[in-house]
């Protein structure tokens, strides 16, 4: 199953932005973007479009970025 939380990590560690600071723009603690990333915590469609928003992706774009592989 495609997890956007998975796309969402992906462009987050692309965008050279900082947790702290995409969660403070999205009106989220850096506790809880950390735990939306870990799958520890549901992602709500507001906080994904207003992600979004911040990061200049849409949340389709999510579902079609893969994540890279270590190696």
């Amino acid at each position: 199953m495609i997890d956007a939380r998975d796309g969402l990590a992906a462009v987050i560690a692309e965008s050279g932005y900082y947790q702290k600071y995409i969660a403070h723009q999205v009106g989220l603690t850096e506790q809880q973007l950390t735990d939306i990333l870990k799958k520890r915590r549901r992602l709500d469609s507001n906080e994904m479009i207003a992600l979004c928003q911040v990061l200049g992706v849409t949340p389709n774009d999510l579902y079609h970025i893969k994540k890279k592989k270590a190696g």
